[in-house]
Formats: C-alpha cells, sequence, structure tokens
C-alpha cells in the first residue's frame, strides 16, 4: 500500500510540472509573430528566418534537433524573449536557438 501511494505521488508531482517557457493556446493567439515557411514575422514585417537545422547527440545520448533563427529586425530584449517563447511553443520538441548577429542595436 505504501508503495502505491508513492508511485501516485510521483505520477501527480510529474504531472503538475509546468514549462514556464510554454504559452497557453490564449497567448498564441494573441502573439503578434508567425512563421510563414522559413521567415518570421511580426504582424506583416519580417524579423527574422530559420537558417539552419541541426541535429546531434547530446552527452547523456539522448538525440536534438535543433532550429536556428538568426534575426533580422528586433531590437528589446523583452521581444526576442516574447519571440522565444513563442518559438518553443511552436516547436515544443526542439532546441531553439536565436541568432542576434545582424542585429545592430540589441538592447
Amino acid at each position: 500500500m505504501k508503495n502505491l501511494i508513492v508511485i501516485a505521488l510521483a505520477v501527480l508531482l510529474t504531472s503538475c510540472a509546468t514549462d514556464k517557457y510554454l504559452l497557453s493556446s490564449e497567448e498564441m493567439n494573441k502573439s503578434p509573430f508567425s512563421i510563414e515557411g522559413h521567415t518570421v514575422k511580426k504582424g506583416n514585417e519580417v524579423i527574422g528566418r530559420i537558417t539552419s537545422t541541426e541535429i546531434e547527440i547530446d552527452s547523456k545520448g539522448n538525440m536534438v534537433k535543433e532550429f536556428s533563427f538568426t534575426l533580422e529586425n528586433i531590437g528589446k530584449s523583452a521581444e526576442t524573449e516574447a519571440l522565444l517563447k513563442f518559438l518553443h511553443t511552436k516547436f515544443p520538441n526542439k532546441k531553439i536557438e536565436i541568432n542576434l548577429d545582424g542585429v545592430l542595436d540589441y538592447e
């Protein structure tokens, strides 16, 4: 009986875990960001592109798929964080990387 309680608690605790970077469906619907092909937009403005896709095996032996986005027209760190959350929600099973190489006025 004691083992059953421990298992039930473990299941309950893991099922309650949330990803603080995932947006709710309501937040996704209100998001100004969208993806069209390899292009990332904020409204009608192109702000970046998917520039590479990588597949790697990490030190734990897990295969990890990564999308790299290069931003072209975004300047505020809060906007970048909002975009990162949008991309993570859109591709929850992928590692997401944002390159700021082309951004001159990043704050």
